[in-house]
C-alpha cells in the first residue's frame, strides 16, 4: 500500500550546471517545479 499527497507548481528557473568548468546547460531552456509532498508505504506479511 502506497499513499502520497502534495502540491506543486511550475516555475521559471535561472541558473547553470557546470561540470569541470563546462556549462552543460548553455543554450538550453530550463523548466522546473516547486513541490511540497509527503508519502508513506505500509507492508503486511513477509517482505521477501
Amino acid at each position: 500500500m502506497d499513499r502520497s499527497i502534495g502540491r506543486f507548481r511550475m516555475a521559471d528557473v535561472v541558473g547553470s550546471v557546470v561540470i569541470d568548468g563546462v556549462d552543460v546547460t548553455e543554450g538550453i531552456d530550463l523548466v522546473g517545479d516547486l513541490s511540497d509532498a509527503k508519502g508513506g508505504s505500509r507492508y503486511s506479511g513477509q517482505l521477501w
